[in-house]
């Protein structure tokens, strides 16, 4: 039996939090008696819910829920609703409010949304959507930007600088008004030891000091391999027991330092740069572990 992992969204609504655990409720915390549970945000609204976010123009959206007026139907992986603007407890659609829903078509779940400039990007396993405000009398409209590039799990992207970022079931992609596949030398690397059973737990982080996406996922083996020989802390080539898979230039991380190279051949790592990216260059023991750093700068 395979499981989905508890995933929480959390967001803001004004000083108050709307909070979301996959598959369950929407709750509100209320800022103004922090010492009071989260609760049910109201009767009507969705019971059963994937993922959730907030938008600019203030609608809460909730995304693969329970259809409306079902409180106890079963949950549709591909179904949007959202409530009245301004009004988390509003949720029926009617002629003098902005609340309503969308069915999307292309792939079988939404896996995840992102808040991006005046448009919510929407992954479902398969394409990406573009899901934009446009007032009333249908408040949104949406548009297929991408297929064949949904994302892995619904934590693998991260938005900086305008540009957001994921990772794919076998690709790296970005969106800047349109889906572009990042080029990636160590895509091979990352795919085939990717765990097909534990990819949702697949995450990916932001380091805003140095501009670099990094993608955290599960593996089926152990991918660090070990050094051939004790290190200095000022040498330039290392040996270790095989490069195998390793991009001819790149990263590496050995205990806790970074190190950078130009080349390698089947056992060696050449021109290494020692100490990167604010890490300590330091000495290591003959059979020290070192694995790859598969990030996209």
């Amino acid at each position: 039996v395979e499981l989905n992992p508890r995933t929480w969204v959390l967001s803001n609504w004004g000083e108050d939090l709307i909070i979301n655990p996959n598959s369950g409720a929407l709750y509100l915390w209320d800022a103004t008696n922090p010492s009071v549970r989260a609760v049910v945000i109201s009767a009507n609204a969705p019971t059963k819910v994937n993922y959730s976010t907030i938008t600019k123009d203030r609608h809460l959206i909730a995304f693969g829920s329970n259809l409306p007026g079902t409180p106890s139907s079963v949950l549709d992986t591909m179904q949007v609703r959202w409530c009245h603007q301004e009004d988390n407890t509003s949720w029926t659609p009617t002629v003098t409010n902005t609340a309503g829903g969308q069915l999307l078509n292309s792939g079988t779940e939404i896996l995840a949304a992102a808040d991006i400039d005046q448009q919510v990007l929407i992954w479902t396993d398969d394409s990406v959507y573009s899901m934009q405000y446009i007032g009333p009398p249908y408040t949104f409209s949406f548009n297929v930007v991408g297929t064949n590039a949904g994302v892995v799990s619904p934590r693998a992207w991260v938005s900086y600088s305008g540009v957001v970022y994921w990772m794919g079931e076998s690709a790296f992609y970005y969106y800047s008004g349109s889906v572009i596949t990042i080029p990636c030398s160590v895509q091979q690397f990352v795919f085939d030891a990717l765990t097909e059973s534990n990819k949702r737990k697949v995450f990916a982080g932001l380091n805003r000091e140095f501009g670099e996406i990094m993608w955290f996922y599960p593996t089926a083996t152990i991918e660090d391999s070990a050094l051939n020989g004790a290190l200095t802390s000022t040498a330039t080539t290392i040996s270790v027991d095989t490069t195998a898979g390793y991009p001819t230039s790149g990263e590496i991380l050995l205990e806790l330092e970074r190190v950078s190279y130009t080349s390698k051949n089947d056992t060696q790592f050449l021109g290494c740069s020692r100490g990167d990216t604010g890490t300590v260059a330091a000495a290591h023991a003959d059979g020290g572990s070192f694995s790859c750093l598969s990030n996209t700068e």
